[in-house]
């Protein structure tokens, strides 16, 4: 039995920590909820043209290449245009904060404050100097999630999402967090770690939130959602 904490009541807002994803479990996440199936039906036919190039004919092998080297990068592109690029999936792998109110969820997106004279030189060096790489701007860095990432840096709100609970298709629980995947219009997903909320009181009042609204619109079904306590 856990000791009593301090929580707040059930109508105000709590936010998480400065989080942000690494863009690799991104695709994972993606193939993960969307791509799963036709990933796993093109990997079948591509065995099965493989095994029919060895026994019966070698065009069958031709098959195979086309499927892996065709069939499978156009998946990944359509899974990265169609569900990579939507403004809540997108928000994933930028610096943001989640608030959770009563009514819905916003996504806050970040920035690092800019100086003065740094607003001053970019306008003076467009494309004389070039510029100095960072994780923001590398699309080679690993970003991972954490506020320690962007500790010591001033961080201000840029723009900011907001999801109402309504939009909630479902919700799992990962390795490292909660994906909560949301229906049209907005779509995509919205990646929670365990670790963004300290206090595991407010942690489970954000459970309690969505799984209310999900059960208002299904109630006879059961819950989909993992809980805290087999954390």
């Amino acid at each position: 039995m856990t000791s009593p904490q301090a929580t707040p009541p059930p109508d105000s807002m709590l936010a998480t920590e400065t989080i942000c994803m690494g863009r690799s479990k991104l695709i994972a996440t993606l193939f993960y909820l969307y791509g799963w199936l036709p990933l796993t039906i093109i990997s079948i036919l591509a065995i099965l043209a493989l095994i029919a190039g060895i026994i019966i004919d070698v065009r069958w092998a031709i098959i195979f290449l086309m499927v892996v080297f065709i069939v499978t990068p156009l998946l990944m592109s359509f899974l990265y245009f169609f569900h990579g690029l939507r403004p809540t999936t997108a928000a994933n792998v930028v610096p943001h904060t989640l608030i959770f109110a009563n009514d819905g969820i916003t996504i806050r997106i970040l920035e690092e404050k800019k100086e003065e004279s740094d607003v001053g030189m970019d306008s003076n060096t467009q494309d004389d100097t070039p510029t100095k790489k960072t994780p923001e701007t590398d699309n080679n860095a690993p970003i991972e999630k954490d506020a320690n990432a962007e500790k010591g840096k001033e961080l201000i709100t840029r723009y900011e999402l907001s999801i109402p609970y309504t939009s909630i298709e479902r919700y799992q629980s990962g390795r490292d967090g909660f994906i909560i995947s949301l229906k049209k219009p907005q779509q995509g997903f919205i990646w929670l770690p365990y670790t963004a909320i300290n206090n595991r009181g407010d942690m489970e009042i954000v459970l309690k939130r969505i799984q209310s609204h999900l059960a208002s619109r299904h109630p006879n079904s059961s819950s989909t959602s993992a809980s805290l306590t087999s954390k």
